[in-house]
């Protein structure tokens, strides 16, 4: 039995989680949603699966991405909430050999995107975020890293994780990174329309940064859609499209819009991995169906 998860802060405390639950001491698998279903198969019988689609192999699945429902639900838990980590949490009530609420507070909290422009200009401000900051998709891969994280983070939680010398490395790591990321973040963005359209294909790399700064930088957008290379090869192409978390408001479901494009997500927030000769004509059904959107909420029609 191995837990397989996502590199993303949610995945990190389910694999923490579950570590705990089931007294799995081994390295986690780390896997993106478009690999889940890759071959030769990645995910093999008896798996335990958190913050992923659904495969057939698994023993146990827990998720709460609304686009990746299946009926009828197979075993584990599947659940609309704000974290998958809030699910493997409720389903292992009782099991646990430490008390994880606050954890999973958090992890509820930042998956949610329930943050003040406070917090995302000043993460060191807030441990828990900055923490999170230190784990990406968008960052190299350090399955490594992850695997210590997630190890420190089930045996003391997020203050005694800022503790480890590598935890605070990687921490100042990301600040010292924010001001070069905002700086690539205003040169490689432009508002379409109720959209913060932020591409960094032009650029070979960017520097890691918090993904809700954009945000704070053009309050005027109800959404932003990141465009961004999947692999040095170039040949695939990653966009992220999400609600703002400081101008609520946009009508369209995420998952659902890129889901016609083969990915998914919660209603606030989605991606979707393309050939790169299909990336524009996607860009370019996405800005027009937000555009669209929004146009019929603000309708006088829209309100009768």
């Amino acid at each position: 039995m191995r837990i397989v998860t996502r590199p993303d802060f949610d995945g990190v405390v389910c694999a923490a989680l579950l570590r705990d639950a089931l007294r799995l001491p081994g390295p986690v698998v780390w896997l993106e949603p478009d690999e889940v279903g890759a071959s030769p198969p990645r995910v093999r019988p008896g798996d335990v699966l958190a913050n992923l689609p659904w495969h057939p192999a698994c023993s146990l699945w827990f998720d709460h991405h609304a686009t990746h429902r299946v009926e009828p639900p197979p075993p584990g838990l599947f659940r609309l909430s704000p974290s998958a980590a809030r699910n493997v949490f409720d389903y292992f009530a009782g099991r646990f050999s430490r008390d994880h609420a606050a954890l999973v507070a958090w992890a509820d909290r930042i998956d949610a995107a329930e943050l003040s422009c406070e917090e995302i200009l000043h993460p060191e401000r807030c441990l828990p975020l900055w923490v999170s900051l230190t784990v990406s998709a968008e960052r190299p891969r350090r399955e490594d890293y992850w695997d210590h994280l997630a190890r420190l983070l089930g045996e003391g939680g997020v203050a005694a994780a800022a503790e480890d010398p590598r935890v605070r490395a990687a921490c100042r790591e990301v600040l010292a990174g924010m001001r070069a990321y905002e700086a690539r973040l205003r040169a490689c963005t432009r508002q379409v329309g109720p959209v913060a359209v932020s591409d960094f294909r032009p650029h070979p790399e960017t520097p890691p940064g918090n993904r809700y700064l954009v945000y704070c930088l053009y309050p005027e957008a109800t959404a932003s859609l990141r465009i961004r290379w999947a692999d040095e090869g170039r040949t695939h192409v990653t966009l992220h499209l999400g609600h703002s978390i400081v101008n609520r408001g946009c009508p369209v479901h995420a998952g659902r819009l890129l889901a016609r494009f083969g990915g998914g997500g919660h209603r606030g927030a989605a991606s979707v991995r393309l050939p790169a000769g299909r990336a524009e004509e996607a860009i370019a059904a996405v800005l027009a169906a937000l555009a669209g959107a929004e146009g019929a909420a603000a309708s006088p029609a829209a309100g009768r």
